[in-house]
């Protein structure tokens, strides 16, 4: 395991039970450490093996590292995270918005912003992490094994998962720094799905706009979204950005194009994202304090960000969906 430099990055926030072991190399102590152990613990479990540890700094205090905008990994083949800062922001979008979404020519979802409505303050009031990109065909393979995507790239977004596939593998994440085998029932751990008002929060990293770039469609420097190739290829004659955003009719490698004030990639367009809440036709009675809405897990779960062949309009900061067809990606929230 490789040693990491921030050792409160993988302290954990969490409490599990592992069984106890007569002594530690510093590896397993670390691994202690990052299940949440404190250090009066992993000595008890270690027969004094927790000692490198408690030379590295308090356990379960946040490193300076930790500030908002900074970036991390809890391992070398986990995802990598952006801490984001506590705010508030008005979540939806209003009538003027909604207005324009009708005007665009994109008939087959009239009226479909409604969905948006009310718009409300939404107070984060913790700091959070966020994957920087979109989890990729590669970090999906070394956790589940396969590979479902079409477009095949390691690089490019895993797609083509259900909303509990990714929380299979989530569960199984988090099991692995929790360094359980085989895998536990349950996914208490760190690592989780954005909800939506988290997701909508970082998307727009305090713009106010349509798209975090602004009001504009034409977007192909920070989306890989539905360019003037969707009709040169498909002939759908469907209303595209008046730009090429050089993929062409298929997902990018993550990071392709330029990040969102928070720095984040990939929050507009490439793939849908899965996010924790089950879907209701509006925002009456929704949280107003990042929770997720919840329900049932069999209810129609919320996809956000649009994707590469996807209406334009389906890429703004407010749009929401649900999605019947099993087929999104994801991004990874971390509980700090």
């Amino acid at each position: 395991m490789r040693l990491l430099t921030a050792i409160g990055l993988i302290m954990g926030l969490w409490f599990t039970t592992l069984p106890a072991q007569a002594a530690c190399s510093l590896d397993d102590s670390l691994l202690l450490a990052k299940a949440g152990y404190s250090k009066a613990e992993i000595e008890a479990k270690c027969d004094g093996g927790g000692a490198a540890i408690a030379k590295s700094g308090p356990i379960g205090s946040l490193p300076k590292e930790m500030a908002p905008g900074s970036t991390f990994r809890d391992c070398p083949d986990c995802p990598e995270m952006v801490v984001i800062p506590p705010g508030n922001f008005e979540m939806g979008s209003d009538a003027a918005e909604q207005k324009w979404v009708d005007s665009l020519d994109e008939t087959f979802f009239p009226g479909r912003a409604g969905p948006e409505s009310p718009k409300h303050r939404v107070m984060i009031g913790y700091s959070f992490a966020v994957g920087k990109y979109e989890v990729t065909q590669a970090e999906w393979q070394s956790i589940m094994g396969n590979n479902p995507s079409e477009h095949k790239d390691p690089r490019n977004p895993v797609e083509h998962v259900s909303w509990k596939d990714a929380q299979e593998f989530i569960r199984r994440l988090n099991a692995k720094l929790r360094g359980v085998k085989p895998v536990p029932a349950g996914g208490d751990g760190p690592y989780r799905l954005l909800t939506e008002a988290e997701w909508e929060y970082a998307a727009r990293a305090g713009t106010t706009t349509r798209f975090s770039w602004g009001d504009s469609l034409e977007g192909c420097e920070y989306a890989n979204g539905p360019d003037l190739s969707v009709n040169s290829k498909e002939d759908m004659g469907w209303m595209t950005s008046n730009c090429h955003d050089g993929y062409g009719v298929r997902t990018a490698p993550v990071g392709s194009f330029r990040a969102n004030p928070f720095g984040l990639h990939d929050m507009h367009g490439n793939v849908e994202e899965w996010v924790q809440d089950c879907f209701a036709e509006n925002y009456n009675g929704a949280p107003t304090d990042g929770s997720a809405a919840s329900g049932k897990d069999s209810c129609a779960h919320v996809v956000r960000g649009g994707s590469y062949d996807a209406y334009p309009s389906f890429l703004r900061s407010a749009t929401r969906a649900a999605n019947p067809y099993d087929s999104g990606g994801f991004r990874l929230a971390r509980t700090l």
